[in-house]
């Protein structure tokens, strides 16, 4: 088991490439596959979950409001969705949306199969203005899934490819408000309901990056930052490869094999600026440019890119001069590799088995003079941009043959990319897969187990209850004696008129007695005072 960001298990680092492999040994592995391809073989059915379809119908819904004139003020997301187009191939369909403060289709969903198909396409995208006033995401994914639901396919893969500075902007902050609201609560479940993938692009890091990466999340697409022109390319490149999972071959330094399984070639050839002329040499020696093609050789260039499709290249070593170093091949051939790996999360610290296998149609190739000069290895590219490598060793013991398989286990959740690589003396494949590692959910608290109730007690047995007694008869009153009469029963307001009565006849007896004590004072200080004014009197006379 290997674990992604601890340490490698069994399968441990790849070793590095055996060189030199003795000429025997080569000549016997070429015969091999020259029978293979002839068909004389035996094989084995293993299918590959989720990959095959009839195509692809995308929406390149770009965004058109007057920020774009600072954010991509070279339009490169122009040439870029050309490239896009380019890539897509008979059985796909591609539509054209613009939007500001609203949305409108330019062109709907379209068969990339001839090349006056793709002139409309590249003339609708050439529309794309950034004269705008506002910026409504809201309106523009509505759009799209729109589209895609008018001319739905049975079985074809949809993608809306949502290119804008992200920035929900309708001249009002409270409507703005309401339109997010209503594009994550509403929009966004639309889009799930009926299987529509977003892939959203950012042009810097100013935009709403939150929520252009929720909105690509929450619909099992994918999010890039296209900060600067030259990750445009690569952008759409990653895109194209997570859309239509194609067959490729390593390119490094410049250099690529093909082998004589291959039909064709497709090359993205990324350059420093727009003045480089890129060459393109075959095994023989023989070069090609955009200048002069070889026959039947399509050359499609831009500013920062050339994409180049040979038809039945010439088998050997093919080499890309003056490009920057950041190319793809993808191949049309029969000889194919495969895995197990799809599209959905796994779950952090969960063992995921990967396995790789070649196949020609459905069939497992298992031939074990082809297999045993074959290395399978991958690599993961961790969100923090860590890579790490492995070699995928061959199932033993009763796994199935020509199945190549290894153990991993992820920790760190977020978005991954797997790579691998299956090499031989004289060919070479390569599949890249792209998928979320999500955090565990929550431990639930350890459930408490139920008591168990208390067992009820036996029921008695029912008696009869016991005769009551008969009452005993009251007392015959005596003839000398008087019956005792029972206390009144007195109620809260007579208790209360009684007290009333009670203290006004105490305050009239105590108002009378002060009142008749004052009287007589004044009585006897009156009989006192006589004599005296009598002798006055006297006097007087």
């Amino acid at each position: 088991m290997n674990d992604i960001g601890t340490a490698a298990g069994p399968g441990g680092p790849a070793a590095a490439t055996n060189a030199g492999a003795p000429r025997a040994r080569t000549a016997l592995w070429v015969a091999a596959l020259a029978c293979l391809l002839l068909g004389a073989w035996s094989s084995r059915s293993l299918a590959e979950p989720a990959t095959g379809h009839p195509g692809v119908d995308a929406v390149l819904v770009l965004d058109s409001s007057g920020s774009m004139r600072h954010t991509d003020p070279l339009r490169l997301r122009v040439p870029a969705a050309k490239l896009f187009i380019s890539l897509l191939g008979p059985g796909d369909r591609v539509g054209v949306i613009s939007f500001s403060g609203r949305a409108w289709p330019i062109l709907g969903l379209t068969r990339v199969d001839t090349l006056s198909a793709r002139r409309r396409l590249f003339a609708a995208v050439d529309k794309v203005s950034s004269r705008g006033a506002y910026t409504n995401l809201d309106a523009a994914l509505e759009a799209g899934r729109r589209m895609l639901l008018a001319q739905a396919r049975t079985g074809a893969r949809r993608y809306l490819i949502l290119m804008s500075d992200g920035h929900m902007d309708v001249g009002d902050r409270t409507r703005d408000a309401e339109l997010t609201r209503h594009l994550l609560a509403q929009e966004i479940p639309e889009l799930q309901h009926d299987h529509i993938q977003v892939f959203s692009i950012a042009f810097t890091a100013a935009s709403d990056v939150a929520l252009l990466k929720r909105i690509a999340r929450a619909t099992h697409g994918l999010f890039r930052l296209a900060a600067f022109d030259r990750d445009l390319d690569s952008t759409f490149t990653t895109l194209f490869e997570r859309a239509k999972r194609p067959e490729m071959v390593p390119v490094k330094g410049g250099e690529f094999t093909t082998d004589p399984s291959i039909h064709e070639v497709t090359l993205v050839a990324t350059k420093q600026d727009a003045d480089v002329r890129i060459v393109l040499q075959a095994p023989g020696g023989k070069q090609w440019s955009a200048a002069h093609p070889r026959a039947g050789m399509r050359w499609f260039r831009s500013a920062r890119f050339d994409m180049i499709t040979v038809p039945d290249p010439q088998p050997g070593r093919w080499r890309i001069l003056s490009s920057s170093g950041r190319d793809k091949a993808y191949i049309v051939t029969d000889l194919k590799l495969r895995t197990n790996v799809g599209e959905k999360d796994v779950t952090a610290g969960t063992p995921q088995p990967v396995s790789a296998w070649l196949t020609k149609g459905d069939t497992v190739v298992t031939q074990p003079q082809i297999l045993h000069d074959t290395r399978f290895t991958l690599e993961i590219r961790r969100p923090d941009g860590v890579v790490a490598r492995y070699t995928m060793p061959a199932r033993g013991g009763g796994g199935a043959p020509g199945v190549f398989t290894t153990g991993l286990q992820y920790y760190e959740p977020g978005p991954y990319t797997l790579t691998i690589t299956a090499t031989a003396p004289t060919f070479q494949r390569r599949i890249t897969r792209f998928f979320h590692v999500v955090a565990p959910p929550p431990a639930k608290p350890p459930a408490v187990a139920a008591q168990k109730p208390a067992p009820a007690p036996a029921p008695k047995p029912v008696t009869a209850p016991p005769p009551k007694p008969k009452p005993k008869p009251a007392p015959k009153p005596r003839p000398d004696v008087k019956p005792v009469p029972a206390a009144p029963t007195l109620s809260v307001w007579r208790v209360v008129a009684v007290f009333l009565l009670v203290n006004t006849v105490l305050f009239g007896l105590g108002g009378g007695g002060f009142w008749l004590w004052r009287r007589i004072g004044r009585g006897k200080s009156g009989a006192a005072d006589a004599p005296a004014e009598e002798a006055q009197e006297e006097e007087k006379k």
